[in-house]
Order: structure tokens, then sequence, then C-alpha cells
């Protein structure tokens, strides 16, 4: 399984002057810590007590289960450039 890349300060660093240092930064600085465990747990509970468990769960914000959603009808420049706005 491909692990997604992640984010850090010394990644900051590394990219120096780069376009993209300011992005990260922004994420690092404006991303919260995390969802509460007690909203995680209850995915799991749902999940291992279904008849019928889904592959995949998304737990998050209504906007970002939506964005979730609806990325595979929307083109790749426009889902892209929504998640570009969010970062700058």
């Amino acid at each position: 399984m491909k692990q997604t890349p992640t984010v850090t300060r010394s990644k900051i660093v590394l990219l120096g002057n780069s376009r993209f240092a300011n992005a990260y930064r922004k994420y690092l600085d404006n991303v919260p810590n995390g969802l509460p465990p007690s909203a995680v747990a209850g995915t799991i509970v749902d999940a291992i007590g279904s008849a019928n468990p889904k592959l995949r769960y998304i737990n998050g914000s209504r906007r970002e289960n939506a964005d979730v959603r609806l990325k595979p009808y929307i083109p790749h420049k426009l889902f892209y450039s929504q998640v570009a706005k969010r970062l700058t």
C-alpha cells in the first residue's frame, strides 16, 4: 500500500524558497490536531456492528465528506484549484 507523504516543518525547510513552501507553512499553521477520538471510535463501532460494512468510511466535516464524494465527478483541474485556494 502506498503511503501518503507527511507534511512536516522539516519538509518546509527542504523546500526553501519554493512556491510550495508558503502553502505548506499555512497548512501546518491552520491544520487542526485531528478529529476527537470519540468521532473516530464512533465510526469504528458502526463499522464493526454493521452486517454489511462499507470498504471505506469517511470521517470529517460535512464539507470534507462532500469533497471526497464529489471528487470523481469534478474535473481534476477544478478540484485541485479548490484545494489550492484553501492552502493559499
